[in-house]
């Protein structure tokens, strides 16, 4: 099951394998796993007032249409996708 917004939701299913050669599914997930722990290790760190004040941003622009978020791109995963527009008929764009 995947999380979201709550509009939408996936279902997987899978198959146990005892296959682990280079190149199996076991073997690729097996290592797309290895580096979580500096994955997480890497995330910013915030004191609680600097993450409220960031909720509250966020509850302001909520359903906000002729909207540009003002966050640093600096501070996200390389790939990630991000807000950066809504327009006047609330389309946004990534």
């Amino acid at each position: 099951f995947s999380y979201g917004s709550g509009l939408a939701s996936a279902m997987f299913s899978f198959t146990i394998s005892n296959n682990i050669s280079s190149g199996s599914p076991l073997n690729l997930l097996v290592t797309s796993l290895k580096d979580i722990p500096e994955r997480l290790a890497s995330r910013l760190q915030v004191e609680p007032e600097e993450f409220v004040k960031t909720l509250t941003a966020r509850e302001i622009t909520h359903n906000k249409n002729n909207y540009s978020p003002s966050c640093s791109e600096n501070e996200l995963f390389p790939g990630t996708y991000y807000l950066t527009n809504v327009d006047e008929k609330f389309r946004r764009t990534y």
